[in-house]
């Protein structure tokens, strides 16, 4: 039987050091305190796990959150016919054809000023 890795003889030896040490009068308050000590210590322990228990969870339904999100978002835009033929490949070469530099979309009226001059 080990307690935080002392065995019975090592512990027995620390009870009588502390025996001498303190006294029989201040033992058993020494004692209280150690054990106050480890139930806080203990206490403190389980709230840090907990919280990282719960900030897990977080992460893995903001994971889960994303992912449907993104099919529900694959659903409301299926990719085009051709994309589909095409696969993946040709879907990362059009989305590097598109550059911002060039602009994308003009109103009819701009195009009317510029074909009509």
């Amino acid at each position: 039987m080990d307690v935080f890795g002392i065995g019975p003889m090592e512990l027995l030896v620390i009870l009588i050091l502390a025996l001498i040490v303190l006294g029989p009068r201040q033992l058993p308050e020494a004692g209280r305190k150690l054990g106050r000590f480890m139930r806080d210590l203990r206490r403190m322990w389980l709230e840090v796990s907990s919280e990282f228990s719960r900030e897990l969870n977080l992460n893995e339904a903001i994971r889960d959150a994303r992912a449907m999100t993104e099919t529900i978002n694959s659903i409301r835009h299926p990719p085009a016919p051709a994309a589909l033929l095409l696969g993946n490949e040709e879907k990362e070469d059009d989305k590097a054809s598109n550059s911002p530099a060039v602009p994308q979309s003009t109103t009819a009226q701009e195009g009317d000023k510029v074909g009509g001059a």
